[in-house]
C-alpha cells in the first residue's frame, strides 16, 4: 500500500510504498504515469530480508521536477518479475 495517498510533492513529505516479504528476495519499484509510461525506478534489484516490512519512499519529483496531478501505477517486482503486484498513488498538490 502507498501511504499517505494521496499526497502533494510540494509539502515535501513524499508517499511511503510499503510491503512486506515472506522471504529474501530482490525488489524493484517503478512508477508509472496513467498511460504506462516509466516515471521514475525507486530502487531495481536491491536485496530485502524476508519476514519484515519495509517501505519505500517517493518525493513525487522525476528528474528533480515534480510530477503533474494525477494517478500513478506502481509496480512491485520480485527477483526479476517472478512475482508482481501493482498499487496505486495519487498526487494532489
Amino acid at each position: 500500500y502507498a501511504a499517505p495517498n494521496p499526497f502533494a510533492p510540494s509539502e515535501k513529505t513524499g508517499t511511503r510504498i510499503v510491503y512486506s516479504l515472506e522471504r529474501d528476495a530482490e525488489v524493484t519499484i517503478e512508477i508509472f504515469d496513467f498511460a504506462s509510461r516509466l516515471v521514475i525506478t525507486l530502487i531495481e534489484g536491491e536485496s530485502r530480508a524476508g519476514g519484515r516490512r519495509h517501505a519505500e519512499t517517493w518525493d513525487g519529483a522525476t528528474g528533480g521536477e515534480a510530477v503533474s496531478n494525477g494517478v500513478y501505477l506502481y509496480r512491485l517486482s520480485l527477483n526479476g518479475g517472478e512475482e508482481t503486484t501493482f498499487g496505486k498513488v495519487v498526487v494532489l498538490d
